[in-house]
């Protein structure tokens, strides 16, 4: 709820900036933008110092720092954001990095990369922060909920607290009145200075053990392997006399092998646009998304049986099916092993596919393809 008010509030703010301001200038000098409407202030720019006092603030652009007294609530959007004046109801503050060091009447909702309530803040009311970074040193007077990669808690907050995070830390000043509730990967110290530890609640996940993330691994690949390993099986069974002369297409010709497989790559990921193009085809797309991984796997397959048929020689000739799923193994043991290097490993396995793919188009529109090995 507090995102989506945050949100809200500032994309309805940035609208009322661009309406009324247009594009930011860069020549537009220190006050960036501005227009009034009433004691309304609204103001954008790359870089911006707003000295001027206002009832609502409405502020966007790349760096903003609000000087002046916001008498009501200040709308505040950039890609660094600080706030000193005093503001007489509430903030909402998104930006790269949000720090607050105003007295605030009401409630401050922000969001950023790294957020900090300043030890010069004061907040009356209730605060909501994410990010990555959040950072609570000034007092707070109502209840606050944080969620973020690491918060900090360095100031005295009167109300309850409820911490998301991945690491928890309380500093000499912190202080909590109402209840501490915490969601975490590990167990918080929590000194007996901050709160009583009978209103303490943790809720710790530690998340999966290093066993636990082992076995899934393997349990993937061995899936993932099986899979390849069963459609290589029926691939060999099904078209033995089709791969040799796949090989053979290859062999013949291999830059323009890979031509055409550039071809049927384009051909199978266009047809998805070109069917959504039409009302016709469109009931035909979930039947073309099914076919291409299926297609992809038959290339890659396809490369590995030429590959090895050729360290296996005596394969080279081979129509039968066990003699093909042999040297389809030997080959696709060998893309695997390349598929690992780093950087040019998925290029290898790019390749593979294209040159299979062309490989199968070869044979359709060339029925009589060179006989040389």
């Amino acid at each position: 709820m507090a995102a989506h008010t945050l949100f809200k509030r500032l994309i309805i703010a940035a609208a009322l900036v661009t309406t009324f301001l247009g594009p930011a200038s860069a020549s537009a000098g220190p006050k960036g933008d501005q227009h009034h409407f009433g004691d309304d202030l609204f103001v954008t720019g790359r870089e911006v110092r707003i000295s001027e006092p206002s009832a609502d603030l409405f502020a966007a652009g790349g760096v903003i720092n609000v000087d002046a007294q916001v008498r009501e609530t200040a709308h505040v959007a950039g890609r660094r954001v600080r706030l000193d004046g005093q503001v007489g109801q509430d903030v909402y503050a998104a930006g790269y990095s949000v720090d607050v060091n105003s007295q605030v009447a009401g409630d401050v909702i922000a969001a950023g990369y790294r957020v900090e309530l300043g030890p010069t803040s004061n907040i009356a009311k209730n605060v909501r922060v994410a990010g990555r970074h959040v950072v609570i040193n000034g007092p707070i007077g109502g209840n606050a909920l944080l969620a973020g990669q690491d918060v900090e808690i360095a100031g005295p907050i009167n109300g309850s607290v409820e911490i998301r995070a991945r690491e928890i830390r309380f500093v000499p000043g912190a202080r909590i009145g109402g209840d501490l509730t915490y969601y975490t990967t590990r167990q918080v110290d929590v000194p007996a200075a901050v709160i009583d530890r009978a209103r303490v609640h943790a809720n710790v996940n530690p998340g999966p053990s290093l066993a636990e993330i082992v076995i899934t691994v393997v349990m993937v690949l061995a899936i993932v392997l099986g899979t390849l390993l069963l459609l290589a099986l029926i691939l060999a069974l099904a078209f033995p006399r089709a791969l040799q002369r796949t090989r053979r297409v290859m062999s013949a010709h291999p830059w323009r092998n890979l031509l055409f497989g550039v071809l049927m790559m384009g051909a199978l990921f266009g047809s998805v646009a070109v069917l959504a193009m039409s009302l016709i085809g469109i009931p035909l797309i979930p039947l073309v998304l099914i076919v291409i991984p299926f297609a992809l796997i038959a290339g890659y397959l396809t490369t590995a049986h030429a590959i090895g048929s050729k360290l296996l020689r005596r394969a080279q000739d081979a129509n039968g099916g066990l003699a093909t799923f042999g040297a389809t193994l030997l080959g696709l043991l060998v893309l695997l092993v390349l598929g690992i290097i780093p950087v040019v490993g998925w290029i290898i396995g790019v390749l593979a596919v294209i040159a299979g793919l062309g490989a199968w188009f070869g044979v359709w529109f060339a029925p009589r393809p060179p006989q040389t090995t």
